[in-house]
């Protein structure tokens, strides 16, 4: 049985992803004003040494954070897929499908078939109408 939380999360993960989508070209912001500032620094004396470090760190953080954001809004389903994912197989596995639509599914195949087979072969229909009355 699907939880009320499961079903908030399956229908929150189009937000999600949609949110990871927005954080990956914020993040490569965040990535490249490091990068600049490293290259305006780099060739200065030592006094600019701590402000490197700090560039450094705020480079890392912000690939860990574009990376994060790539596989989030790459990885993670949308609300069909997750649909598709958890839902589907209950249906398909609970007893009414195996079992009783089964029965129901070969009853409407069979009356198919002799509404088909009429269809194709009117005059054979005719001649056994005719032979039984």
């Amino acid at each position: 049985m699907i939880t009320p939380f499961e079903m908030y999360v399956i229908l929150q993960l189009d937000t999600i992803v949609s949110a990871a989508a927005v954080m990956v070209p914020l993040g490569f912001i965040l990535i490249v004003a490091p990068c600049i500032f490293w290259v305006a620094v780099a060739n200065t004396d030592n006094d600019y040494k701590h402000m490197r470090v700090k560039a450094s760190v705020c480079l890392v953080i912000s690939i860990m954070f574009v990376a994060a954001a790539v596989l989030v809004s790459t990885f993670l389903p949308t609300t069909k897929s997750a649909a598709a994912i958890f839902i589907a197989p209950k249906i398909i596995n609970s007893g009414f499908v195996q079992d009783e639509l089964s029965t129901e599914s070969k009853e409407i195949y069979s009356l198919f078939k002799a509404w088909l087979t009429k269809e194709v072969n009117p005059a054979e229909d005719e001649e056994r109408e005719n032979k039984d009355g």
